[in-house]
């Protein structure tokens, strides 16, 4: 099997367990929320990366969409920062950090996104020395969608 096969199996065998312990143990909701959690998957192609953090900011003038993402790979996870301009053109993009799979705190220390001066801040846990972190984005890249 593929990859992709092998993810498209364990996602089915995932839902059959479910459904079948919501029977067992006549919990309704748990059938409910497999059957969302089954079709939003197979819609999504079982993607793993997610946006964390998605919020509308104006810099210098103009209307940006700041994403901390979280992407997988088969070992780590990563912490990215994104600009999308317009439909989903991406004039800035920055890698954060990374962890092993399964440290269930890299997916909870980023808490907000905000702009201060035109400079962007993301904030989180104050046990993270690294935040909060700062961007001072060039206008060029905001007007232009170039990085200098």
């Amino acid at each position: 099997m593929t990859k992709q096969e092998k993810n498209y199996f364990l996602w089915e065998r995932a839902y059959e367990i479910l459904i079948e312990v919501s029977v067992k143990s006549k919990i309704s909701e748990l059938a409910v929320a497999a059957e969302y959690g089954y079709h939003k998957g197979l819609r999504m192609n079982l993607e793993t990366n997610f946006r964390l953090l998605e919020e509308n900011i104006v810099l210098y003038g103009t209307n940006i969409k700041a994403i901390l993402s979280i992407n997988f790979d088969d070992f780590n996870m990563y912490s990215v920062f994104t600009l999308e301009k317009g439909y989903d053109t991406i004039i800035f993009e920055h890698q954060i950090d990374s962890a092993k799979l399964g440290i269930e705190y890299f997916l909870t220390i980023y808490k907000k996104i905000t702009v201060v001066n035109n400079v962007i801040v993301i904030k989180g846990s104050k046990d993270v020395d690294y935040l909060p972190l700062k961007f001072n984005i060039p206008p060029e890249i905001v007007q232009y969608g170039i990085q200098l």
